[in-house]
């Protein structure tokens, strides 16, 4: 059994979804979660990054059906990267104090989302239509 980029998007943009919402809405959750204070500032980067979620679910589920090797492969390349800084930014906070343990969850799942579209992105043959 293969992992498909149909799955691995999907998958990715329910998540991105989910975080675009509770960092839209219950920021507040999320922080608490990361042992990050709460202040006017967290918040208005909180709504900061709800934007760039919704930006990645929508860039995720619109490109979920290509069969297109060169746009699997761009696509897979683009979120890795974004998954790579996002989480060396959560090590290094955590590393720094300015975290908590609880960022070590986002950190599972940036990895598990490098490893995936790593995966689909380079061993994905075009199908025959």
């Amino acid at each position: 059994m293969s992992i498909k980029f149909t799955h691995v998007a999907t998958l990715g943009a329910f998540i991105c979804s989910a975080l675009a919402l509770v960092w839209a809405f219950q920021p507040q959750l999320l922080s608490a979660i990361f042992g990050l204070a709460q202040s006017p500032e967290s918040n208005f980067i909180a709504k900061r990054t709800a934007a760039l979620f919704a930006g990645f679910a929508v860039l995720l589920f619109g490109f979920r059906n290509t069969q297109r090797v060169d746009t699997i492969k761009v696509v897979s390349a683009s979120f890795s990267t974004t998954c790579f800084f996002l989480a060396c930014s959560g090590m290094f906070g955590y590393l720094n104090g300015t975290v908590g343990v609880g960022i070590f969850l986002a950190v599972a799942t940036e990895l598990s989302f490098i490893a995936a579209f790593l995966v689909v992105g380079y061993t994905q043959k075009a199908e025959k239509n």
